[in-house]
């Protein structure tokens, strides 16, 4: 990895090899989140629980950076596809790279589908963003899945985190199984850190937490979480169980007594 790959992903993988993500880029695709409504707020939100990185659209930079400038890397978001799209998979690029570098991003995302009539088309997206990467020295996260069908299918996620890391990924995100046994073979499978954002798992706090749990112990790299934290009764002691979690150690025990009592 060059030195400037390796700079900006130390701001996202903390020095334990794990990172806690708040995603606020899912309006777009998904409409008009009630948690997202007042993405500045969010922001704050995930910042002062101890996330290490914030992935949004360029657009947000601006509005959130009072949250996060000096306390969490900044990830931009390439690609989207619209709320009212026929075909949610079909995901277009957005934003540059250049762009992103511009802004002080630590890393890119960009979302790709495998195992839909138009994988090639994204395939071949990604390919080109990966170049770009290499060439300013930014991570390439890529936000990988099989078809929605098979989403949380062990074998098909453990195959389409090896391809983000065989086309140029630093750090890959995709879904968690449902349990780590499961998940291990995608850890196993894939030579770069593995992330997860969704779960078979409730979206409770205890289904939240569960997932992590898993995760951590299938030997994945983290969690990136968006209306999971802002939807739960306790937002904010929810964020720091998960962070306790992933950074301090905590027990499921001691992060549901932390989430489901501060």
């Amino acid at each position: 990895m060059d030195t400037g790959k390796a700079v900006r992903l130390a701001t996202v993988l903390r020095p334990d090899g794990r990172t806690f993500i708040g995603a606020l880029d899912v309006l777009i695709p998904r409409g008009p989140l009630q948690g997202l409504r007042d993405p500045a707020a969010t922001a704050r939100l995930f910042v002062g629980a101890g996330v290490d990185a914030l992935l949004m659209h360029e657009g947000l930079v601006d509005v959130c950076l009072p949250a996060f400038a000096g306390r969490a890397g900044l990830i931009i978001k390439l690609t989207t596809a619209s709320w009212q799209s026929e075909d949610s998979t079909r995901r277009v690029q957005v934003t540059s790279v250049r762009r992103a570098v511009s802004l002080g991003a630590s890393a890119v995302a960009a979302n790709c589908f495998i195992g839909v009539p138009h994988d090639g088309e994204l395939l071949a997206q990604l390919g080109r963003i990966a170049d770009a990467c290499v060439e300013y020295g930014i991570p390439l996260i890529p936000l990988i899945n099989p078809h929605p069908k098979d989403q949380f299918d062990a074998e098909r996620v453990a195959y389409v985190c090896r391809v983000g890391a065989e086309l140029g990924g630093d750090v890959v995100k995709s879904d968690y199984p449902g349990d780590p046994e499961a998940f291990a073979l995608t850890v196993a499978m894939c030579p770069r850190p593995v992330i997860i954002e969704e779960s078979p798992l409730p979206v409770t706090p205890e289904g939240t937490l569960r997932t992590v749990e898993g995760v951590l112990r299938a030997g994945g790299a983290g969690v990136m979480f968006a209306n999971r934290i802002w939807d739960a009764p306790r937002p904010v002691a929810l964020a720091r169980a998960v962070a306790g979690m992933v950074h301090d150690g905590w027990s499921i025990e001691q992060a549901l007594q932390h989430a489901q009592s501060s």
